[in-house]
C-alpha cells in the first residue's frame, strides 16, 4: 500500500501545479517526480488552487478532530465535496467571458450511457492480450484484496476474500454491457469514501446514484473542475495510507526478512511500477517459503534437558539420566520430497558427531572419505571422540503433520546407514504422532502391524506400543514421558 500510494501522490503533482502537459504520468513513480521537479519553472496558477485546497483540507480535518461536537464531524466528512464545489465556483468566476481558462480544467464531460450493448467477442484483440491476461487477473485480485484488508483494518473489520473475488466477477460481467474497462477495487476512491465516512457498502449505493445523477444532470457543472482541486483531494485522501513511521519499525522488529519484502516492494514500486513491486514481494516471500520447506534443520534435545523438562528434576540414577547413546530430535516441520534428504542427512551427521562407529566402519568403501564430511567437523576438537555406540533415536514428531513416500524411503536408507554406521540394530522410538503419519511408518517397515501389539504397556497412564523385531524396535509412544520410561525398560 506504501508504494501504492507513493505512485498515486506522484502521479497527482503534475496537476497540482499546472505542469501535466509537460510530465508523463505513465512513467515509474520516480521518473515522474524527477520530471516534475524538473519542471518546477513551469508551474501555472493551478499551483494556488492545488496548494491552497490542500492546506485547507488538512486544516479542516486537524481542527475537526479536535472539536467535540456533531457538526464538526459532519464538516470533516464532507470537506472533500466542499473544497470541490468551492473551487469549481472559483473556477467558474475567473473563467466567465474568457476564452481560453488560465488553469486547467476538467472541460466537456459526456452525458450518459453512449456504449451500453451486448457486449462481442474480439478475436483479434484476444490474441493480442492472451499473453498479459494472468497477470491482469493476479494484479487485479491482488490490489483487490489488498486496499480491502488495508481498509478493513483501519475500521476494524474483516473481510471474505472469496466473497470480494466474485464481487469482482460480478462487477466486470455487468460493466461489460455498458462498455466498461475491467475494474477492481482503487486505492485513490478508496480512500476517498473512507475519508468521507462511508462505514457499509449502502455508500456504493449512494455513489451510483449520485454518479448516474451526474451522468445526466450535472455534467455542465463538471466542465469548470479545476485539475489541481481533484489532484489536492486524492493527494489528501491517500497520504494515510503511507506506513507509519511506527508501523515500519514494528516490521523491522517482526524480522529482517519481512523487513526485506516490505523494502522490495516500496522500491521495485518506486523505481519500476506498482506491478512489478508486488511480483518482487510475492518472489521474495515465495523464495522464502520455499528455502523453509526445503531446510528444515531438525533440533537436537539433548537428553538431560530433555528429562529434566518432562520429569521435573534429575533422576537419581545417572545411568539413566545421563544418556549419550540415545539422540532425540525433534522435526520443525512436516517430511516431504523437497525436504527429506536434508533431514535425514542433518540425522546422519549429528549421530556420527555425537556417537562412536562401528570400529570395522572404516573399512567400508568410501568411509574414508565420510571422515572430510562436514558431520564429522560437528565434533570439534579433533581429538575429542565420543565413547557411546548409539543404542536408540527418539523423533518427536509433533510438527510433523505430513510425511510422503520419498521421505518414508529417506528414513528407511536412513536406518539402514546408521546400523551399518553402529554395527548393529538401533531402537528407533517416535513419540506424538499424528495417525496418518503413524499408519505410512507402519507401511514402511517401521514396525509390524500383525506383531505391535506384541509388546504394549502401561505405566503411570502412559501408553507405548512396539513392534516385536528381532533388529531393533520402532516403538510409538502417546507422549514424551512415555517414551522416556518406555526407553528406560527397553534399554
Amino acid at each position: 500500500m506504501t508504494g501504492s500510494a507513493f505512485t498515486i501522490v506522484f502521479s497527482q503533482l503534475p496537476s497540482l501545479n499546472g505542469t501535466q502537459k509537460h510530465v508523463n504520468t505513465h512513467l515509474s513513480p520516480f521518473r515522474v517526480l524527477t520530471g516534475f521537479l524538473s519542471n518546477l519553472p513551469s508551474t501555472r496558477l493551478d499551483a494556488v488552487f492545488g496548494i491552497v485546497a490542500l492546506v485547507c483540507l488538512y486544516i479542516i480535518k486537524h481542527v475537526c478532530s479536535r472539536l467535540d461536537k456533531p457538526g464538526a464531524s459532519h464538516l470533516s466528512i464532507m470537506r472533500s465535496g466542499i473544497i470541490v464545489v468551492f473551487g469549481t465556483l472559483v473556477s467558474y468566476w475567473i473563467n466567465v467571458g474568457r476564452s481560453t481558462s488560465p488553469i486547467q480544467i476538467v472541460r466537456d464531460v459526456p452525458s450518459g450511457f453512449d456504449s451500453v450493448h451486448i457486449p462481442r467477442l474480439n478475436m483479434e484483440v484476444l490474441n493480442h492480450v492472451m499473453s498479459i491476461i494472468p497477470s491482469i487477473l493476479i494484479i487485479l485480485i491482488i490490489e483487490h484484496i489488498s486496499v480491502a484488508k488495508t481498509f478493513g483494518r483501519l475500521s476494524g473489520y474483516n473481510i471474505d476474500p472469496n466473497q470480494e473475488i466474485k464481487s469482482i466477477g460480478a462487477s466486470n460481467v455487468v460493466g461489460s454491457f455498458f462498455g466498461a474497462y475491467p475494474c477492481t477495487g482503487a486505492f485513490s476512491r478508496t480512500a476517498i469514501m473512507n475519508r468521507s465516512g462511508a462505514m457499509t457498502p449502502i455508500a456504493g449505493v449512494f455513489s451510483g446514484a449520485v454518479i448516474l445523477l451526474s451522468l445526466y444532470v450535472l455534467t455542465p457543472a463538471f466542465y469548470y473542475i479545476p485539475d489541481a482541486i481533484l489532484a489536492a483531494t486524492v493527494i489528501h485522501a491517500v497520504s494515510d495510507l503511507v506506513s507509519s513511521y511506527a508501523y515500519v519499525k514494528e516490521i523491522r522488529r517482526a524480522g529482517a526478512l519481512d523487513f526485506a519484502i516490505w523494502i522490495s516492494a516500496v522500491g521495485v514500486s518506486l523505481f519500476v511500477d506498482v506491478e512489478t513491486g508486488i511480483y518482487a514481494a510475492v518472489a521474495i516471500a515465495l523464495t522464502s517459503l520455499l528455502v523453509h520447506i526445503a531446510r528444515p534443520t531438525p533440533q537436537n534435545l539433548p537428553y538431560t534437558d530433555l528429562r529434566l523438562s518432562v520429569d521435573g528434576h534429575i533422576p537419581n540414577s545417572s545411568k539413566t539420566a545421563f544418556r549419550e547413546d540415545i539422540l532425540v530430535f525433534r522435526p520443525v516441520d512436516s517430511i516431504l520430497y523437497p525436504n527429506a534428504d536434508h533431514v535425514a542427512e542433518t540425522i546422519l551427521c549429528t549421530v556420527k558427531a555425537r556417537t562412536r562407529g562401528n570400529d570395522n566402519y572404516m573399512t567400508f568403501p568410501n568411509a574414508a572419505r565420510e571422515m572430510d564430511r562436514p558431520c564429522f567437523a560437528l565434533r570439534g576438537d579433533a581429538t575429542c571422540h565420543p565413547s557411546q555406540h548409539l543404542r536408540a533415536i527418539l523423533l518427536d514428531m509433533c510438527a510433523v503433520r505430513r510425511i510422503d513416500a520419498t521421505a518414508l524411503q529417506a528414513l528407511v536408507n536412513l536406518r539402514c546407514t546408521i546400523d551399518t554406521y553402529v554395527g548393529q540394530p538401533v531402537d528407533w522410538h517416535f513419540v506424538n504422532l499424528v495417525p496418518e503419519v503413524r499408519v505410512k511408518l507402519l507401511e514402511f517397515g517401521f514396525g509390524s502391524l500383525r506383531r505391535l501389539e506384541a509388546v504394549t504397556w502401561a505405566r503411570n497412564g502412559h501408553s507405548s506400543s512396539c513392534s516385536n523385531r528381532k533388529d531393533g524396535h520402532p516403538c510409538f509412544h502417546s507422549d514424551m514421558r512415555a517414551a522416556l520410561l518406555a526407553m528406560d525398560d527397553l534399554l
